[in-house]
């Protein structure tokens, strides 16, 4: 999906009340990086700049509401709650689907748009600090994450989500 049409699947929601949203997405790369994120800091900021911009997923899009089921799907797999309200996706599903429907620069090699849908749906959680939810994706997919092992307090310097 290029920009253009990305941008063509998100609405405007300053009327709603969003504050939670406005401020769940706190840039700490090096926290990020501490829970094993792979993806580049640029690309990082990218995505969660797109996160705080005040806007929600136009779930009416097939292919937005799709992927937003898919990450449904891979946290009940991996029974990590989510905190769904009426209006906006937890922020784990926002950052799933801003990562899978970014588009692939022209030329460029490695992108995380590539990932399987559960390693980009980890890119999310870590993006998110949550190193509960993360070590709980890594044990229910242990084939995907063979090279990363699920504790309880592997990151204790990370802030554990409630």
């Amino acid at each position: 999906m290029d920009e253009k049409n990305f941008a063509n699947n998100i609405i405007n929601i300053e009327d709603l009340k969003v504050e939670k949203v406005k401020n769940s997405f706190e840039s700490n790369y090096e926290d990020y990086k501490k829970l094993g994120g792979i993806i580049n800091e640029g690309d990082y900021e990218r995505i969660l700049n797109k996160a705080r911009e005040s806007k929600i997923l136009d779930e009416k899009n097939s292919e937005i509401r799709s992927t937003i089921r898919q990450g449904e799907v891979i946290a009940e797999f991996a029974k990590i709650s989510l905190n769904n309200s009426e209006d906006n996706p937890d922020s784990k599903i926002v950052l799933y689907v801003l990562l899978r429907t970014d588009p692939i620069p022209e030329g460029k090699q490695n992108h995380h748009g590539q990932m399987s849908d559960q390693k980009l749906f980890s890119e999310a959680v870590r993006m998110t600090g949550d190193a509960d939810a993360l070590n709980k994706l890594i044990a229910a997919y242990p084939n995907i994450f063979k090279h990363e092992v699920a504790r309880p307090g592997q990151h204790p310097e990370i802030q554990q989500a409630a």
